[in-house]
Parts: structure tokens; sequence; C-alpha cells
């Protein structure tokens, strides 16, 4: 039963991630239609990390389907990585796509999540002078 432990925490962390990174796209879409929202650092923050979070994870997707070796200190700047270790040889096309998209969208969240501390911290010491 203990062995098990590791792998239910990283499942949590996983999902809560994935529910970040619903969050930070949701800002990302509101923050591109509303020019309201716009006026807010903390929001901006959230959205250029997330944006970074977004593309980083995508790149090395693009580069990786062109068959070129990716080095591997690139992958540290996606550390939600570790899910793509879900797949397995001959898995459906559906449930590939499920563990990509769960590993972008928790890249995402994670990023969204530092740009909101970021964020608030620069905001918070702007405030203050």
């Amino acid at each position: 039963m203990l062995e098990n432990v590791g792998w239910r925490t990283g499942l949590i962390i996983a999902a809560l991630l994935c529910l970040c990174g619903f969050a930070t796209l949701f800002w990302m879409f509101t923050y591109t239609f509303r020019r309201r929202v716009r006026q807010s650092r903390v929001r901006t923050a959230v959205v250029v990390f997330g944006l970074a979070g977004l593309l980083i994870p995508a790149g090395i997707g693009v580069a990786s389907l062109g068959n070129r070796l990716v080095p591997d200190p690139i992958y540290y700047a996606w550390p939600t990585s570790f899910l793509l270790g879900a797949g397995e040889y001959g898995d459906p096309l559906w449930y590939v796509v499920l563990i990509f998209a769960t590993a972008i969208l928790s890249n995402v969240g994670l990023y969204g999540s530092v740009g909101l501390v970021l964020g608030g911290a620069w905001d918070w010491i702007r405030s203050k002078q």
C-alpha cells in the first residue's frame, strides 16, 4: 500500500496543476478580449508566464516530431514532462493526445502560478513605493 503513495501524490499534484492551467487559460482568454483586464499588472504577469508555459512545450513537441534531438537541459523548462511517462507503446491516439495535453496544461498552470506569485509581489512592492 505504501509503494503507491508516491504515484498518488504525483497524480494529485498533476490534477491541481491542470486546474491552475484551466484558470490561467481563462485569464489569458479574458485578457485578450477585455480591455479593462489589461490594466492589471498581476494579470499581465500571469498571461505572459502562462504564454511562456504554453510555447515552451509546444516548441519541444514540434522539435521532437521532426525527429530532432532535443538537448536535455531544455527539458528543465518543461518540468511537467514527467507526465509523458504515463503512455506506453501501442496506446490509442486519443490516449496519447490526452497525456500530451495534460502535460502542456499542467505546464501552463505551473508557469501561471509562478506569474501570479511574482506579479503579486511586484504589484505589492510597487504599491509600497
